[in-house]
Order: structure tokens, then sequence, then C-alpha cells
């Protein structure tokens, strides 16, 4: 580490004495999974080790960084904090924070639906277009337009039919396509609402800064349910003496912890 000072771990604690002249307190909320990205994974027999980095600007003064939507398999014991820049780490506290009511809709879904029924508003009014066409059409008789004139109203039947036809093909898909997105939204806002299910642990680092700028933090944890086991493939060549048999190691890797 260089530079940040304080680095932070459960079991040692802080013993920093020193007088300070009063600043201003400026809370900073992160969601861990927006606001950073996994630079390594460990991963040992039923627990991996997870490495964080957050990179953000801070004020002069006493920052209150608190970072929520951490696993809730989190092993807190474990938590270490580094960083990097011009500030001071007073102390790290974790605790549970109340899980987000279960997201049923979106601005997005809305949109779509929204979308949708004028979609189908403008597919009845076609087919109604088409259903008025077919009436007149069939209403025509020779004794109200003369045959010279027939070839004409046939003409003109055809096109528009035609453009009422393109219209209903195309109004079609476009509800087929919508359909579609509103099932994708629907499954996002599903798999959003899992992960706030297992994401319920909030990390609130004590950060003092002389003058504010750039730091770097970096979260260290172990987590529960992750694991592994070997696997093996093995290759026969029967066409050579030499190293007939190949042996490749693998391993088979599953976890339900709710880090992506």
């Amino acid at each position: 580490m260089s530079g940040l000072t304080g680095n932070y771990h459960p079991a040692l604690g802080y013993h920093d004495q020193d007088a300070r002249p009063k600043f201003e307190v400026n809370t900073i909320d992160l969601v861990s999974v927006e606001s950073s990205k996994i630079t390594s994974v460990s991963l040992y027999s039923g627990r991996a080790e997870i490495t964080r980095l957050y990179n953000l600007n801070v004020p002069t003064g006493q920052n209150p960084v608190k970072i929520s939507g951490l696993p809730n398999v989190l092993d807190s014991s474990s938590l270490r904090v580094e960083g990097r820049g011009a500030a001071t780490i007073h102390g790290v506290a974790i605790a549970s924070t109340p899980v987000p009511p279960v997201a049923s809709t979106s601005d997005a879904l809305v949109s779509l639906e929204h979308k949708k029924a004028r979609l189908n508003k403008a597919l009845a009014r076609c087919q109604k277009s088409i259903a008025s066409l077919e009436t007149f059409v069939g209403s025509v008789s020779s004794v109200k337009v003369n045959v010279q004139d027939l070839g004409s109203v046939v003409e003109k039947y055809e096109a528009e039919g035609e453009k009422l036809d393109d219209r209903l093909l195309e109004l079609a898909q476009l509800l087929k396509d919508v359909d579609k997105d509103i099932t994708a939204e629907k499954a996002r806002l599903r798999g959003s609402s899992h992960r706030n299910q297992e994401l319920g642990q909030t990390a609130t680092i004590s950060v003092f800064v002389q003058t504010g700028g750039d730091i770097e933090l970096v979260l260290i944890y172990a987590v529960r349910r992750a694991n592994w086991s070997a696997t093996y493939d093995i290759r026969v060549d029967m066409q050579t003496k030499e190293k007939p048999v190949m042996l490749i190691y693998k391993a088979a890797i599953w976890q339900t912890t709710g880090e992506v």
C-alpha cells in the first residue's frame, strides 16, 4: 500500500489519537457491483476470497463511505480494507441492511406495455379498415357502377388491400417484438430482485482526507457457498508409442454467493 494509511482488520482495530481540526462530514454512498470491479478471486474448499477495487473522489474532511450490496454470505471477520491516496482510514463497520422490496415493474416495462397497447389499437383499426374495404367491394354491382369503370374500382381495391395487408403484417411483427422485449424485461426484474435478496450487507468505511481528491479502496473478503471439484480428461492416441496417454486436469467450479 502507498500513501493511504490505516489498513483495517476487525481483529486489530485502530489506535489513532491524533488531535484533528473539525471538518465537514460527507457521506458517500456506493453500490458494490455498480461502483467496483473484481480484480481477483482465490477459490478454496467451500469458500472464496474476493478482491474488489473502488475508484472514488472524496472531498476534504471526514467521509463515511457506505458500500451496499455486499453478499449475505460474506464472512465479516475476514474483511480487510486497503487503498492508495492521500487519506487515512479510521475504521470499518459492516452490518446487514434491509432487503428492498421485489420490483414488479420498471419505467422500461411501463413504456413497453404502453407501446403494446398502442400497437393493439393500430392493429384493430387496420383489421376494421380491411373489413370495411371488403364490405364496400362486396356491395359494388353493375347496377351502381358502369362496366367501363369496374376495372378502375378493382384496381383501387387491389392497391388499398395490398397496403392494408402490408400494414397488418408490419403491426403483427412489431407486436411480436414488443412481447419479446416485455418477457425479457420481466425476466431481468426477477433476476435483479433475486440478486438483491442475496446482497444485503453494507460496509461503512471512515475515510479522513486533509485535501480532497481521487483515492482507491480495495476490499478483500471471504464468502461461503463457493466450491470446486477436480475433474480429469484422459485421451489415448493408439497411433503413437510415445506418450500414448494424455491426462488433462480440470476444475468444475460453482458458486451461489450473489457475486457478479
